[in-house]
């Protein structure tokens, strides 16, 4: 399914630019620029937290609610990072034809919204896209080129590992 092949993607894209923040010292990290919430350490932790929340939604469970405080370096948000992946893998297994079909609600904190299963996996990976921009950036202030994470790159990266 080409879902899945965007979540293994969006996966993949997420760790290159996890693994790039540790080259950061804890001051630059947690530095934020332009106000609260423009820390790498703030963008670095919603973009892993937030696919974990849409995911327990899809698996009916409690969306979990970590504060971005608990991520004290880039290696725990790193570690979180594979947790999540790992719990990705039960979603996954469940996807069919009609379970992609399904409507879900999603209950944020702005308000409800209604997306098919499908179109809220597209919404997680497209959301991560949107923090790895934010992050590159914040790394090319901190005098880091950020590492290359377009999707042209994965097949490639990548053809060894079954897709």
């Amino acid at each position: 399914m080409d879902i899945v092949r965007l979540i293994r993607y969006d996966q993949w894209a997420t760790l290159q630019a996890l693994e790039q923040v540790c080259q950061l010292s804890q001051a630059q990290f947690h530095q934020e620029f332009a106000g609260p919430f423009s820390s790498v350490r703030q963008q670095a932790a919603h973009m892993v937290l937030v696919p974990d929340r849409y995911r327990a939604r899809l698996m009916g469970e409690p969306a979990p609610d970590i504060p971005v405080e608990q991520f004290e370096t880039s290696q725990q948000i790193i570690e979180h990072h594979y947790e999540v992946a790992a719990r990705y893998e039960d979603l996954i297994e469940a996807l069919t034809p009609q379970r992609l079909a399904e409507t879900i609600t999603h209950e944020t904190r702005i308000g409800p919204f209604y997306l098919t299963v499908e179109e809220t996996l597209m919404q997680v990976t497209n959301h991560g896209t949107f923090h790895r921009g934010q992050i590159a950036l914040l790394l090319k202030l901190h005098g880091i080129d950020p590492t290359n994470t377009d999707f042209i790159l994965w097949p490639v990266l990548n053809a060894s590992k079954p897709g």
